[in-house]
């Protein structure tokens, strides 16, 4: 399955960025979108929004192109965009294993009232051999 793969390299990337770990520990870097309840933070989900499998002739040709969101949680808003630069740097233009390449889109950041929390979504294009 693509996305398994795809959450796997992801998650590989992050663990091997030093200065991602120091701030996010890697039991706070979630599947699925899902924060636990009362998580400590910062932490880090991912979510597969979408996988396109790109068609051959008359065969599959085993790339598909899936985009992924990342949200960015943390205390304060310097926290959250210091986690969001790390998780940049860690994963732009990467590519390991079955990844062919990763690609920023866009960014966007916001306040959680409910949660009292900030929030960075980045939404990334994953190239992926399947």
């Amino acid at each position: 399955m693509a996305e398994d793969t795809v959450y796997l390299g992801l998650r590989t990337m992050l663990a091997s960025s030093t200065a991602f770990v120091a701030l996010v520990p890697m039991d706070r870097v979630r599947p699925f979108g899902k924060l636990k309840q009362n998580e400590t933070l910062p932490a880090v989900t991912l979510f597969r929004l979408s996988a396109r499998r790109w068609p051959g002739y008359g065969r599959e040709s085993g790339h598909a192109d899936v985009q992924v969101q990342l949200d960015v949680y943390g205390t304060t808003e310097r926290q959250t965009l210091d986690v969001a630069e790390q998780v940049r740097l860690a994963l732009q233009n990467q590519s390991q294993g079955s990844i062919r390449g990763t690609f920023l889109n866009t960014e966007r950041d916001w306040y959680e009232d409910q949660s009292e929390s900030f929030r960075i979504l980045q939404q990334w294009n994953i190239h992926h051999a399947e």
